[in-house]
């Protein structure tokens, strides 16, 4: 076994622990949010893929459905699934993989109630000379961390053209993303897998756009939130409220740039006006999903990219790890229609 699948299995180990605690908690925790209606959120990255929490929040959707959310950084998956298990949070955003390696590693708590993207948006960016990722043979990709979105973002891409790391390519963590355009720049790593706005500051240093990801057609469980079952069968109002809130960021993401783009800027902390753009036209587009419902084909993409290292993985049911009800019945009780019908 190698240090790297140890170190997953001790991880969640430690996740299976703390829910044997937050089993005996929950619940309370859940009915104080309730009552006062605040609710502690986490948020994965500084990335407009997040930008439906960041909107839904500046723009007051979520106090409009009796939620004052309070929207935390949290940018590793497994830190995030701690603070859930424990009660800290009772929903999280995080890639659905960490909720669903939870799963894997012993606890049956975490379960994945909406995607926002059921696709990897990422680019493999690098040098000129490398036209496709087969060329990436005998080099060195860049992702932010073992296990992150991004690790298992490359690792499926390089499957596809039956590249196998470290025997083919050499995976080497730069922390983020900006660090990954550092590490570019330096000649450290001859690709990484960056998402907006870094591509843009890769492109303008002269690195090519070698694979658009989400344009291949993979489908994969990606920016997603996570709850307890516990939570989701003893206080279904919490995630009910908030994603309700979140269906009608994303339309406004959707259909009014300027109130985005000042809500990108207010988060990413800048004025460019390019990267704003660029953040705008990536993450607000075809790949944001109208209904964030989890899909079953895209649980089993994330099981079968975390088959190597966890047991159980490849035969798993995917329905045994998403609740996709909370976006259904959005659905079909006409909201989601109506959000759209009224304001278009």
């Amino acid at each position: 076994m190698t240090s790297r699948a140890k170190t997953e299995i001790y991880v969640y180990a430690y996740l299976a622990l703390l829910a044997v605690v937050s089993v005996a908690f929950p619940i309370e925790r859940a009915s104080a949010a309730t009552a006062g209606r605040k609710v502690r959120m986490s948020f994965a990255a500084i990335s407009g893929a997040v930008a439906p929490i960041w909107i839904a929040k500046d723009l007051c959707f979520f106090e409009k459905n009796g939620l004052d959310v309070d929207p935390v950084l949290i940018q590793s998956g497994p830190r995030s699934v701690s603070a859930l298990l424990s009660g800290e949070m009772p929903i999280i955003n995080t890639g659905a993989n960490s909720a669903i390696a939870a799963n894997l590693g012993g606890t049956k708590e975490p379960v994945v109630i909406a995607t926002f993207y059921n696709t990897l948006v990422f680019s493999v960016v690098g040098k000129p000379e490398i036209t496709n990722i087969a060329g990436l043979k005998g080099k060195v990709l860049g992702i932010t961390q073992l296990g992150s979105l991004s690790d298992f973002t490359a690792r499926l891409v390089l499957a596809q053209s039956s590249l196998v790391p470290p025997r083919d390519v050499t995976l080497l963590p730069t922390g983020d993303y900006n660090g990954m355009v550092v590490s570019l720049s330096k000649g450290l790593i001859d690709a990484g897998v960056i998402s907006p706005p870094s591509t843009l500051r890769a492109r303008k240093l002269g690195f090519r756009e070698i694979l658009d990801v989400g344009a291949t057609g993979i489908e994969f469980a990606g920016t997603s939130l996570a709850t307890t079952r516990t939570l989701a069968r003893e206080s279904p109002e919490i995630p009910r409220r908030v994603i309700r809130a979140l269906v009608e960021a994303i339309h406004l993401f959707k259909t009014d740039k300027a109130a985005s783009v000042r809500v990108l800027a207010h988060w990413t902390k800048t004025q460019d006006p390019e990267v704003l753009d660029e953040l705008y036209r990536t993450y607000s587009g075809k790949y944001l999903l109208r209904a964030p419902a989890p899909s079953e084909k895209g649980v089993r993409a994330v099981l079968d990219s975390l088959s190597e290292r966890l047991p159980g993985a490849k035969t798993a049911n995917p329905r045994d790890f998403f609740e996709d009800s909370f976006v259904r019945e959005l659905v079909e009780s006409g909201f989601l229609k109506s959000v759209y019908q009224q304001r278009e």
